[in-house]
């Protein structure tokens, strides 16, 4: 895989939000990763200061790709009422297809009620999928000898191969 396909966002300042609203959580763009498939990754640590009562720490987390809500991509991280101030992780992936050259990945929350909530330490990458590639060898008089020098294949003898490039 090429270091070049992994994209990652790190948050490390608190994020603290009351909202009910839709909103991109600090730090948690990727941007202009380019058209394609993408596998995404997101974890934070998230805490509730204090939760009044049952139903009161629900947070949902959604990605986003172009500015719109990745379809499917929607989960809810519950805190009771009885874990006030405890620390517990959100976690949130999917495969995302970017369909612009210069469209952001981006992931958002928000809350059910305005009791305040604290997003801490945070990751968010991207992978790009790879697309298959088949080098083209021919070897016609036996005395060559190939080694792909990426999965370890090696050609040797009196073989002739042709493979297509795709």
């Amino acid at each position: 895989m090429n270091t070049d396909d992994i994209f990652q966002a790190i948050g490390t300042v608190d994020d603290t939000d009351s909202t009910t609203d839709d909103k991109l959580i600090d730090d948690m763009t990727i941007t202009d990763p380019g058209a394609d498939d993408y596998l995404c990754m997101f974890s934070m640590s998230q805490a509730y200061g204090s939760i009044a009562g049952a139903d009161e720490g629900l947070t949902t987390f959604s990605i986003h790709e172009g500015g719109s809500v990745v379809t499917d991509s929607e989960r809810d991280n519950e805190i009771e009422d009885s874990l006030d101030n405890t620390h517990l992780v959100a976690l949130l992936g999917g495969k995302v297809t970017v369909g612009g050259a210069t469209d952001d990945l981006e992931v958002f929350w928000q809350g059910n009620t305005v009791n305040a909530r604290t997003g801490r330490n945070r990751t968010f990458i991207a992978i790009r999928e790879a697309a298959p590639t088949f080098p083209i060898i021919t070897d016609v008089d036996g005395d060559e000898t190939w080694d792909d020098g990426d999965t370890g294949l090696v050609i040797t003898g009196t073989d002739f191969i042709q493979w297509l490039d795709q």
